[in-house]
């Protein structure tokens, strides 16, 4: 399959369908069944994905996926969690965040615009973790986060010190950017 080709978000499905399912499941009806879907629209599909050399059929009317096959949808399935969970951070709905995850796979992101929404993802998720903490040290911070490179906005706010001239930012606070670099010795 080339990198200028993409799927469509049900190929997509039952690509991800095909890696989790139990090999006994693989069948025409039982992915048709979990999929809700007619099995004309199951067999139609995975006759695409067999010309792509995603799938291959085999006599007992298992289908596997390929070496690359299973590459492709690994990937596909770490880049749908984190599509599914930067929605959840966004407020999507629950029940369109599935769907909404496949259409946007379907899209084609590049690997670089996936690594940074898994980024933000990522800071985002932090963020969450750490609401309303007022006491933290950098290592707290850094047992959330793998090794790499990440930047977060640092806010200062203003001490309530009794003269009240400690910082010139109109008694709002300012956002300075923060880089932190985790590294594993």
């Amino acid at each position: 399959m080339s990198e200028k080709e993409n799927l469509t978000p049900f190929q997509i499905q039952l690509l991800l369908y095909y890696l989790t399912a139990e090999p006994s499941k693989r069948t025409v009806t039982d992915s048709a069944r979990s999929l809700n879907v007619s099995k004309w629209v199951v067999t139609r599909t995975l006759d695409t994905l067999e010309k792509l050399n995603i799938v291959e059929r085999l006599e007992n009317r298992k289908t596997v996926l390929t070496v690359p096959g299973v590459k492709l949808a690994e990937k596909y399935q770490k880049q749908k969690k984190v599509l599914e969970k930067y929605m959840q951070y966004q407020d999507i709905p629950p029940a369109q965040i599935k769907d909404n995850a496949l259409r946007a796979l379907a899209a084609g992101f590049s690997d670089e615009f996936m690594e940074r929404l898994a980024e933000q993802e990522s800071r985002m998720h932090i963020k969450e973790i750490f609401a309303g903490r007022r006491d933290f040290h950098g290592g707290d911070i850094c047992n959330y986060l793998s090794d790499g490179s990440y930047y977060f906005p640092f806010i200062i706010y203003r001490e309530q010190i009794k003269n009240h001239n400690n910082l010139s930012m109109a008694n709002r606070g300012f956002e300075n950017p923060c880089e932190v670099i985790v590294c594993t010795y």
